[in-house]
C-alpha cells in the first residue's frame, strides 16, 4: 500500500514538471525552457540542446519577456520589469528508505534466538512526505509526515510468564511508528540552481503501535511528543524535478500506553521506564520545487 502511494506521488511530481516556459530575447529568439530561478539580474533556466538538458542563464536586459507555463496553455506573461519571484518558494516531496530502530540494549545473558529476534526487529522501512514554503531564499517552514514499520515472527517457542507458567506457541511483533508535525527548514541553493543542500528540525506528535502475539494476541498503543531532524541534498534532473538523498533521526519517549492483552484492557504508566524510540533513517526520493 505504501509503495503504491509512493509510486502515485512520484508520477504526480513528474507530471507537474511537464509545464514549460518561453523566453523571448531582444534579438527575437524564442527559447523553450523551464525557468528555475531569477536572481541578481539573471534568469536561470534549463533547456534541451541536441537531445541533452543544460542549465544556463541570460541577463534580464537581453530578454524582452518571459511567459510562464506557455506550453501548457497558461499564457500568463511575466514581464522582466514587473514584480517577480527571485528564488523557488515551494517544494513538495516523497521519500522512502531504510530505518534502524533502537529501543535499548540487549542484555548479554539473553538467549541467542531472542537476541536474533530483536536484531531483526531493529530494521525496517520508512516512508515520508513533506511540503514547504520558503518566504526567504535560505529558510522556510513546512509540514512532514513520516512512518516506520518493522515486523518479526518466531514460530514454535516456549514462553515462560512471570508467574512461572509456560506456554508453547508463536511470538510476533508488528510495530508501526508515525511522526507528524511542523518543520523549520534551512537551505543552500547551489550555483545555477543545480542542487540544494538543506537541513530540517521539527517537534511533533509520535504514535507507537504494536500488533503483537505472545502465544496470545495483544496490542500496544502509545503517544508522545517527539523531535525530528534531517540533512539532505537534491540534484535537479529535469526542470523543477529533483532526486535527493536524506538522512534523518527521530526521538521520543512513550511513558503512557494502552495495552489490550487477549481482551483485557489496561494502561501502563511509568515515567521511570519509558518506551524509548530512536529512529535513524536513510532515504531517497523525488521533489518538485517551483
Amino acid at each position: 500500500m505504501k509503495l503504491s502511494f509512493l509510486l502515485i506521488t512520484m508520477m504526480m511530481l513528474a507530471a507537474f514538471a511537464q509545464g514549460q516556459d518561453l523566453i523571448v530575447t531582444q534579438e527575437g529568439d524564442s527559447i523553450n525552457c523551464r525557468i528555475t530561478n531569477e536572481q541578481d539580474g539573471l534568469v536561470y533556466f534549463t533547456s534541451k540542446v541536441d537531445g541533452k538538458y543544460t542549465n544556463t542563464n541570460l541577463p534580464e536586459n537581453q530578454i524582452t519577456s518571459v511567459v510562464k507555463g506557455f506550453y501548457i496553455g497558461k499564457g500568463n506573461e511575466d514581464l522582466i520589469g514587473s514584480k517577480k519571484r527571485k528564488y523557488p518558494q515551494f517544494r513538495i516531496g516523497a521519500n522512502a528508505g531504510l530505518t534502524y530502530y533502537f529501543f535499548g540494549f540487549i542484555p548479554d545473558d539473553t538467549d541467542d534466538w531472542i537476541r536474533e529476534y530483536y536484531k531483526d526487529l531493529r530494521t525496517g522501512f520508512n516512508f515520508n512526505i513533506d511540503a514547504f514554503y520558503y518566504p526567504d531564499k535560505n529558510w522556510g517552514i513546512g509540514f512532514r509526515y513520516h512512518s516506520f514499520n518493522s515486523s518479526v515472527q518466531q514460530d514454535s517457542v516456549v514462553v515462560t510468564f512471570p508467574d512461572s507458567t509456560t506456554k508453547f506457541g508463536m511470538i510476533r511483533d508488528d510495530i508501526s511508528i508515525s511522526y507528524i508535525g511542523p518543520v523549520f527548514s534551512a537551505r543552500y541553493i547551489g550555483p545555477d540552481n543545480s542542487y540544494i543542500f538543506y537541513g530540517n528540525l521539527s517537534i511533533g506528535w509520535v504514535t507507537f503501535y504494536n500488533d503483537g502475539l505472545l502465544v496470545d494476541t495483544f496490542t500496544e498503543k502509545g503517544y508522545a511528543i517527539g523531535q525530528y531532524g534531517s540533512l539532505g541534498i537534491e540534484y535537479f534532473i529535469d526542470y523543477g524535478l529533483s532526486i535527493g538523498v536524506e538522512i534523518g533521526a527521530t526521538r521520543a519517549f512513550v511513558t503512557d500506553y494502552r495495552v489490550n492483552d487477549n481482551g483485557y484492557h489496561y494502561t501502563e504508566s511509568n515515567p521511570d521506564y519509558a518506551k524509548a524510540i530512536y529512529l535513524f533513517d536513510i532515504s531517497i526520493g523525488l521533489r518538485y520545487t517551483y
